[in-house]
């Protein structure tokens, strides 16, 4: 369920009501912690009266006037309830206990189920995440027996979820070339009825905010190469050598290294081999230029 632990897994409201009345007892936890810390105001006009079409409308207005990741994550869990959910997860894909990783986290999830989540390193075997490997547009998770071959230990982690109050979930897979996969899951409280009219909505959110929270971990503008640079490192990646790429290309083997060293030094990079991450980070090649004609 992409349910995981981390430093933007709170919430907020105390200044505006963003939820519904059938939400202040889950909210009200919440709201007394950051009581308890500060006075936080919401950065959106985001309400509980708020139209789906005005929360995405305020969604972009107000990502306009923030900056930091806090702020962003605030902002998805106000505008994920204003939507008519009660729990909201992005998170990028892999082990979440991994302090050696940086793994871009927001979340409200149930703490308890957070804890067994990751303690139990349920990402291995979580069928949300695989099936954000083959899906592009959102999915419900009532559809997930037609995206995936469900295994039995994966039909008991749904169950699970339910037991600690997760319901039913609607995820966007957030695919960018060279980065982790990621995903923005929205769900209900078990029992409650998944407001379908709201998921083109959080569809736009969840691609809105994570990329805003790329921006912002990547403020400079991507490497530019030329197009004969560009040619280069696309068959470079696809696996040709400098004499492949000559031949390929009708070029020298030595204008071919002199493109491909000139394209190194763009970046700033010392080995080859992270050139071609770079560029597949960057969208200057795709996945597509690996596969030869």
């Amino acid at each position: 369920m992409s349910a995981s632990c981390g430093n933007y897994s709170h919430f907020i409201g105390n200044k505006q009501n963003i939820f519904r009345k059938s939400r202040e007892e889950f909210a009200r936890d919440w709201i007394d912690h950051l009581q308890r810390r500060e006075s936080v105001d919401v950065p959106s006009k985001i309400s509980q009266s708020t139209a789906v079409p005005d929360v995405v409308a305020g969604l972009r207005q107000s990502l306009a006037g923030i900056g930091g990741t806090d702020d962003a994550g605030r902002l998805l869990i106000a505008a994920a309830a204003a939507l008519g959910f009660d729990y909201l997860a992005l998170a990028e894909h892999g082990d979440l206990s991994d302090t050696q990783r940086s793994l871009a986290l927001i979340s409200n999830y149930p703490a308890s189920w957070q804890k067994v989540f990751v303690t139990r390193r349920l990402d291995r075997i979580d069928p949300v995440q695989q099936a954000c490997q083959t899906q592009v547009s959102g999915f419900c998770w009532s559809a997930l027996n037609t995206l995936i071959a469900l295994r039995p230990e994966q039909s008991a982690l749904l169950s699970e979820s339910r037991h600690y109050g997760l319901g039913a979930g609607f995820t966007v897979p957030l695919h960018l070339p060279g980065a982790r996969a990621a995903s923005c899951s929205f769900a209900v409280r078990a029992g409650a009825v998944l407001p379908r009219e709201s998921l083109w909505a959080a569809d736009l959110v969840a691609r809105m905010i994570f990329d805003h929270l790329r921006a912002a971990a990547t403020p400079t503008r991507p490497t530019r190469l030329s197009p004969r640079q560009r040619a280069c490192v696309a068959l470079m990646a696809a696996g040709l050598t400098d004499r492949g790429i000559a031949r390929r290309l009708s070029l020298s083997e030595e204008t071919v290294t002199k493109y491909l060293n000139a394209a190194r030094r763009r970046y700033g990079l010392a080995r080859r081999t992270q050139l071609v991450a770079a560029a597949l980070r960057d969208g200057v090649i795709g996945y597509e230029d690996l596969a030869l004609d």
